[in-house]
């Protein structure tokens, strides 16, 4: 098919040439799982908690992205720490992205609230199976005749502050910058890893004892790419049920949904209507996320405050 055609020569460019463009996945439901993105909210909760997220992007169309995102997280209360382990894996047509990195944070107290400073430190491998790329001339000798995989490391930084009805955070993903040289490829220019700039916060409104309101905005920026924005907000009854819906600017609208059970497990999905060029070829996402917690006890002796949890 000529769309499959097409795609595979973009993917091409974007491993082994010198375009840019945004490097990591995209997730409906970063507010339920910020660990995904900011390595400082790992234990930030008092609780132990593990959330697994399968994606489907763009569906209906040949070798569109799939993601799966495995994440646990807990605190050192005596320490006054957090820590976390996040496995992702990342398909897009003939590439395939395996992470696996380890974070750690230290919370002080900071004005009303909590700020917490995290470190993220692991390894990519990155693959391509070049046989399957579709050529017009089956003798080029640019590219490998098999598949051929790489392992470089990486790193993550962030920042996360909360209050009783408020949070903050900024983070950078990509922060080692590694190079992706492929053996056997003849190519002039070199891939590399680039920054990728997280900046989010949101907050509580408590409309009664019942409902409450919950607003967010993130903001995601990564070099010679558009940044781009979420926005949006979710309506929450008895801190165990929500719903709301996310402005992706130049992207998607998303409509999520989440359900708490038993006080330990919950279930989220969102599903994405596209609002750009490409809603004639592949016009949804979706996506469903699975969590559990076990909620710890509070320490005997606290000389930092603990905000509310967030839905």
């Amino acid at each position: 098919m000529m769309s499959k055609k097409i795609l595979h020569i973009v993917l091409f460019f974007v491993l082994t040439g010198s375009m840019h463009a945004q490097q990591l996945p995209l997730y409906s439901q970063y507010s339920f799982n910020r660990f995904a993105i900011n390595p400082a909210y790992a234990g930030n909760k008092n609780r132990v908690e593990a959330v697994l997220t399968h994606r489907n992007h763009m569906m209906n169309f040949p070798g569109a992205p799939t993601t799966q995102l495995f994440s646990v997280t807990a605190p050192w209360q005596k320490k006054y720490m957090g820590f976390g382990l996040k496995v992702m894996n990342d398909n897009i047509g003939v590439t395939n992205h395996l992470s696996v990195n380890a974070a750690a944070n230290y919370f002080i107290g900071f004005g009303e609230g909590r700020l917490s400073m995290g470190l993220e430190f692991g390894v990519d491998q990155y693959s391509v199976k070049w046989d399957q790329l579709e050529g017009r001339d089956v003798t080029d000798a640019v590219t490998p005749a098999g598949p051929s995989s790489i392992i470089v490391p990486n790193g993550a930084f962030g920042l996360f502050y909360t209050t009783e009805s408020f949070y903050a955070g900024y983070s950078i993903q990509n922060m080692v910058g590694s190079r992706l040289n492929f053996q056997g490829t003849v190519n002039g220019t070199t891939a590399s890893q680039y920054m990728h700039h997280y900046i989010n916060a949101g907050g509580v409104i408590t409309l009664n004892d019942k409902f409450q309101v919950e607003p967010f905005a993130l903001v995601k920026a990564v070099y010679a790419a558009p940044w781009q924005l979420d926005l949006g907000s979710y309506i929450v009854f008895k801190n165990a049920y929500g719903a709301g819906v996310t402005f992706r600017s130049g992207d998607a609208l998303a409509f999520s949904a989440k359900m708490e059970f038993l006080e330990q497990i919950y279930v989220g999905y969102s599903y994405e209507v596209r609002i750009n060029n490409l809603s004639a070829y592949t016009p949804s996402s979706h996506e469903i996320m699975l969590g559990y917690y076990y909620k710890l006890l509070e320490p005997a002796r606290k000389k930092i405050i603990h905000p509310r949890y967030y839905f």
